[in-house]
């Protein structure tokens, strides 16, 4: 009799804690998808980037058209929706796999509120240990760079990993650096400093090479503990083509956007009313009015 009592109670603690194992599971969280900043490129702190593999999902979610993968130089990176918001529309969701990638007025990047099990973003070398999950390596990173010459007219660049590579037409003797960064949330309390971008224009020689190094450094809020300090350095390589060399790799194939040329449309104007002025380029002067003769 003992015996049986001690086995039916065994079999029932057993039980009970089976049942406690059940109610006490993990309970899993289903992905919710948002939509980020409009004419932002990254996602805002607490949410993360939507990897290729779940972005369908994203625009079924969304209610919006799924249109597949793309590779645009003028749109967003990664997974991103856009959509008119002063002409109705049904929003479109795209993955943009180009590289740079940029802010584009009517997009805004998808989110997700769960962080995703994988990351389809590519990454280059040693920064990839550090990238985090809106898409770039770190808060801090520089996001795009652009060349100017002195004249104010664009110079060819190419982004290769974390190395920018600029050729500079025989006629440009100089190039003026412009870089934007990944902006990091204010409360995050994270600083970002940058280093070793020419303060004026960057001179190079005719035929020759200069190599440009930046430093980003990310230092993590003061609060945070175990946050780390996240050093990036990029390289910039600027070429200038010599006489004999072909002018058609200086070619600026990247296409800008409307804001990248603000500011530079007067100084432009000024330059092309310079060169009209220049002795041989100048219209033929307007002949004087001649009298006709008036016949009685």
């Amino acid at each position: 009799m003992q015996i049986r009592s001690l086995v039916a109670l065994t079999v029932t603690i057993s039980s009970i804690v089976h049942v406690q194992a059940a109610f006490l599971k993990a309970p899993t969280r289903t992905a919710t998808y948002i939509t980020g900043p409009n004419f932002g490129v990254s996602c805002d702190h607490g949410s993360y980037a939507v990897p290729y593999g779940d972005c369908s999902k994203a625009a079924t979610s969304l209610s919006a058209k799924w249109a597949g993968r793309e590779s645009k130089s003028d749109r967003p990176r990664g997974c991103y929706q856009t959509g008119h918001t002063q002409v109705p529309q049904d929003p479109v969701v795209s993955y943009n796999d180009h590289d740079i990638g940029q802010a584009d007025m009517y997009s805004q990047p998808v989110c997700t509120t769960v962080k995703p099990t994988t990351n389809n973003t590519t990454t280059s070398g040693q920064a990839a240990r550090h990238q985090d999950s809106n898409g770039f390596k770190g808060s801090c990173d520089i996001t795009d760079l652009f060349l100017r010459g002195e004249a104010g007219f664009p110079i060819q660049v190419e982004k290769k990993g974390d190395s920018y590579e600029g050729t500079m037409c025989t006629d440009v003797p100089a190039a003026r650096v412009s870089v934007k960064q990944n902006e990091p949330v204010f409360t995050t309390g994270i600083t970002c400093t940058i280093s070793g971008v020419p303060a004026g224009t960057a001179t190079v020689e005719e035929g020759a090479t200069k190599v440009v190094d930046i430093t980003v450094v990310e230092k993590p809020s003061p609060k945070d503990k175990d946050g780390k300090e996240i050093t990036t350095k990029y390289t910039l390589t600027l070429k200038r083509l010599g006489v004999t060399a072909d002018q058609g790799a200086c070619k600026v194939t990247r296409k800008r956007s409307a804001i990248q040329d603000c500011g530079y449309a007067p100084l432009l104007e000024k330059k092309r009313q310079e060169a009209a002025m220049i002795k041989g380029m100048k219209p033929p002067p307007t002949p004087a009015p001649s009298q006709v003769p008036v016949i009685p």
